[in-house]
C-alpha cells in the first residue's frame, strides 16, 4: 500500500501541474480577445481619393491620373465642380513661389481631411498673363475686367456652363494666378516629372480676398468671389496658364 501511495503522489502532482497550465493558457487567450475586440486597430487611408464633379468647358479640362509618382502624399485631381469654366488641374510655377503671406484653408480630398495651409511667399510677385495669352491662352480675354453684364451675356452664349466669373482687373488677375502657382509649387514639380504626354493640371486655391465676380446660372446677381482656378497645359515649350478665372463656393 505504501509503495501505491509513493506512485500516485508523483502522479498526481504532474496532472494538477498540467491541469494548471492549460488554465493558464485558456485564461491568456481570452485575454487577449477580449483586448482585441475592445482596442480596434484604426487603418487609415494613406492614398488621396479622386472626387468626381460636374464639368463645364471639357474642352479645357480633362481627368487624369495625380501628377506621377512623387515623393510627396498623393493628391488629389478633382474636376471643376459644376462652374464657370472647366479646366485640368493646374500646379504653381516655381517661378511664382515668392508670393503673399496669407493664412487659408484648402480643402484637399486626401483621405478626406482638411488641410490648411500657410503660404510663405513673397508679396509683390505677379505672372505676366500676356505671354500666356501668346501660346493659347485665354484668361486676359475671357476672365479678367468683365462687367455683371458680360457675365449675364456670356451665360446667354455659352449654355452649356453652369457660371461665369471675371478678375477685377489685370494686375489683380496676374497677381493671384502668381499666388496659386506658388501654393501648388510641390503639385507642380510632380506634373513637370511625368514622361509622356501630360493632361492638363487644375490648381485651386482661395485668396482670403475678394478678387472678381462670378454669375451663377439662373441667379439674379453676381457675388464677390476669394477663390480661384487656374489650368496649365504643356506643350514643347514647357507649360504656360491656359486658363484661370474666379470660381464661387459650391
Amino acid at each position: 500500500m505504501a509503495g501505491k501511495l509513493r506512485f500516485l503522489i508523483p502522479l498526481g502532482v504532474v496532472v494538477l501541474i498540467l491541469l494548471g497550465g492549460l488554465a493558464l493558457l485558456a485564461f491568456a487567450g481570452g485575454g487577449e480577445k477580449e483586448a482585441a475586440a475592445e482596442d480596434p486597430i484604426e487603418r487609415g487611408d494613406a492614398g488621396a481619393r479622386i472626387i468626381p464633379r460636374p464639368q463645364d468647358e471639357s474642352r479645357d479640362i480633362q481627368r487624369s491620373p495625380t501628377a506621377g509618382a512623387s515623393a510627396s502624399a498623393p493628391v488629389t485631381v478633382a474636376g471643376t465642380p459644376a462652374g464657370t469654366e472647366t479646366a485640368t488641374r493646374a500646379s504653381s510655377p516655381t517661378a511664382a513661389s515668392r508670393t503673399a503671406s496669407a493664412t487659408r484653408t484648402a480643402t484637399r480630398a486626401a483621405g478626406g481631411a482638411t488641410v490648411t495651409r500657410t503660404p510663405t511667399a513673397v508679396s509683390g510677385a505677379t505672372r505676366d498673363l500676356s505671354k500666356d495669352e501668346k501660346r493659347g491662352g485665354h484668361t486676359l480675354e475671357r476672365h479678367v475686367g468683365k462687367s455683371d453684364a458680360d457675365l449675364r451675356a456670356r451665360l446667354k452664349a455659352e449654355p452649356d456652363i453652369s457660371a461665369a466669373s471675371s478678375y477685377k482687373d489685370r494686375a489683380t488677375a496676374e497677381k493671384v494666378v502668381a499666388l496659386a502657382l506658388a501654393d501648388g509649387k510641390r503639385e507642380l514639380d510632380a506634373w513637370l516629372k511625368r514622361t509622356g504626354s501630360r493632361p492638363n493640371l487644375v490648381l485651386r486655391y482661395d485668396a482670403g480676398f475678394n478678387v472678381g465676380r462670378s454669375l451663377d446660372r439662373g441667379a439674379s446677381s453676381a457675388r464677390d468671389v476669394t477663390a480661384v482656378v487656374v489650368v496649365l497645359k504643356y506643350d514643347s515649350k514647357g507649360y504656360f496658364v491656359l486658363t484661370s478665372y474666379p470660381q464661387a463656393p459650391r
